[in-house]
């Protein structure tokens, strides 16, 4: 799913940079971010339903993807209909 993401992001949307964000506790998506180059980019303390959380971004750009872009690969059909969409 995240190869997918990414792909749409920085293939097909041409994205410079794309943040994500996870728990301090979910281990799995924090891996795969590692595993696809996301770097760092902070740590925040938010509140759910009264409880603080640390949650952790992340951050990949276009040129990091491109090296990464070969671990799961993905193909795009029929964005161009879609396009209108994002505007």
């Amino acid at each position: 799913m995240r190869a997918a993401a990414l792909a749409l992001a920085f293939d097909g949307l041409g994205a410079a940079r794309v943040t994500s964000t996870a728990f301090a506790d979910n281990a799995a998506s924090r891996a795969v971010s590692r595993r696809f180059g996301y770097r760092p980019n902070g740590v925040h303390r938010i509140a759910v339903d009264g409880h603080p959380y640390d949650a952790h971004e992340e951050v990949i750009e276009a040129a990091d993807w491109q090296g990464c872009a070969s671990l799961v690969p993905v193909g795009i059909a029929g964005l161009s209909d879609c396009i209108p969409l994002f505007h």
